[in-house]
């Protein structure tokens, strides 16, 4: 039995999408940084990051993506732990995640802005 949702909670002034877009941000530049010094460990844990940050734009099926690709993932990262040798497999694996985060990112709008035609008049 789950938790059942209400819709009677109390809002919040406060607005945290600032702080919100700046962690995404920094993930982002996270990420960019470790792929680019192919430190697969902090890849990784930089996508972890980005991916909780992002759940609350995912629909089930994402979410179940999500949860598949710690599980796969962090075997090969232990491995690479030990090796400090990036393979190609946890090379692939770690990118094509990204971009899967990546779409998640720009489909929710978070890259650019999203107008309606009533915005540009």
């Amino acid at each position: 039995m789950g938790v059942e949702q209400t819709s009677e909670r109390n809002k919040s002034e406060y607005n945290d999408s600032l702080g919100y877009l700046t962690r995404l941000n920094f993930l982002l530049f996270k990420c960019l940084t470790a792929r680019l010094n192919l430190m697969a460990s902090d890849w990784f844990y930089s996508l972890e990051g980005l991916g909780v940050e992002l759940s609350t734009e995912m629909d089930e099926e994402e979410l179940k993506i999500l949860d598949n690709f710690s599980e796969k993932t962090l075997p090969l990262i232990e491995q690479w732990n030990e090796d400090n040798e990036l393979t190609n497999e946890l090379y692939q694996v770690l990118n094509k995640h990204e971009r899967f985060l990546r779409k998640i990112y720009k489909d929710a709008g978070l890259q650019q802005r999203v107008y309606d035609e009533d915005d540009l008049l």
